[in-house]
């Protein structure tokens, strides 16, 4: 892969691009933070991110990043937060098995609808315009 020169989508700062989005500082900060975030969650269980975020000085994006990427999980913990869309629950990503099946689902049948109407307009395109279907 070819180094180019991009800037860091933490800080801004440009840097040579390797396939990482973020420069070395930044990865250092990052490291940093999911220890930090590791080593409170260790200490303190029960907490919420709320409280994550708030005795550690991390940003909520940050926490939640890490959180739902399966981080912590990754470091030996099991942390439960809510899902997004339902509030039960998980341990990994934005929402739990349920709600995630759920928006699949609705996904498929939009793209099948959009599908549909889209072939139905081209159907009757062809016959307004002399052709036979």
């Amino acid at each position: 892969m070819a180094e180019t020169l991009r800037n860091c989508k933490g800080c801004g700062k440009l840097f040579m691009y390797r396939g990482v989005k973020f420069c070395v500082d930044c990865l250092e900060k990052q490291a940093e933070d999911e220890h930090r975030i590791i080593d409170y969650v260790k200490a303190n269980p029960l907490c919420t991110i709320v409280d994550i975020v708030r005795d550690t000085g991390i940003d909520e994006k940050i926490v939640r990043r890490l959180i739902e990427e399966g981080r912590l999980i990754q470091a030996g913990l099991e942390y439960e937060y809510p899902c997004s869309k339902c509030g039960e629950p998980i341990m990994s990503g934005q929402y739990c098995d349920k709600c995630a099946k759920k928006l699949r689902n609705e996904i498929f049948e939009e793209q099948r609808r959009r599908n549909d109407r889209t072939g139905l307009r081209y159907r009757q395109l062809s016959v307004t315009a002399g052709g036979k279907k």
